[in-house]
């Protein structure tokens, strides 16, 4: 994982894999990272596995402003 702000756009770049994400302040970083935290992976995890998903886990990223 590889988190940067870049000097041409003044965004924050996350990048994860093949995953990239903008994110247009910090404040913008920090909540998407306490949501992250704040999901219940194994109540997702149960829910997809009921869905014949057991290795994935499908989220909403989705944060509002």
């Amino acid at each position: 994982m590889r988190i940067f702000k870049c000097n041409a756009c003044n965004k924050i770049h996350l990048e994860a894999g093949n995953i990239l994400m903008h994110f247009p302040s910090t404040e913008r970083l920090r909540r998407f990272l306490n949501y992250l935290e704040s999901i219940d992976a194994p109540h997702y995890a149960a829910i997809n596995r009921n869905k014949g998903l057991a290795k994935d886990v499908y989220l909403p990223v989705d944060t509002p402003a």
